[in-house]
């Protein structure tokens, strides 16, 4: 695996690991923020492995997901496709806090959030 590849593994990581540690504290808002920078490191992760190219500044995951060339079903593409919405609303508090603001609102996404994870490092993992 590449230096720059493990570099972006590590950040992921990390960011997971604090929106587990959110998502246990109910800290709802924050738990999906941290999860979706997670999975934006590793699609930045998957580009740098697959395609020689050094990823674009940005936060759109279905974008991201494009560039990295893997093969993503449909589902999962909708999956990213509203992480990305949620990811760019979820910076504001009077959002945040009500719509995403209790584990049931919650729940579904960040479950989803963590099956994206797990198949992104599969394919990074058995490369």
């Amino acid at each position: 695996m590449k230096a720059l590849t493990n570099t972006w593994l590590k950040t992921a990581e990390a960011d997971y690991d604090t929106a587990s540690y959110l998502f246990e504290g109910a800290r709802y808002p924050h738990a999906i923020y941290f999860l979706c920078q997670a999975i934006e490191k590793l699609l930045k992760a998957a580009q740098v492995e697959f395609t020689d190219l050094t990823p674009k500044k940005i936060h759109r995951l279905e974008n991201l997901a494009h560039d990295s060339t893997l093969e993503f079903s449909d589902d999962q593409y909708d999956i990213l496709t509203d992480l990305s919405k949620i990811y760019s609303k979820i910076r504001y508090p009077d959002i945040a806090q009500v719509s995403y603001n209790t584990k049931d609102k919650v729940n579904s996404l960040f479950e989803s959030g963590k099956e994206l994870r797990q198949w992104i490092l599969g394919k990074l993992q058995n490369r």
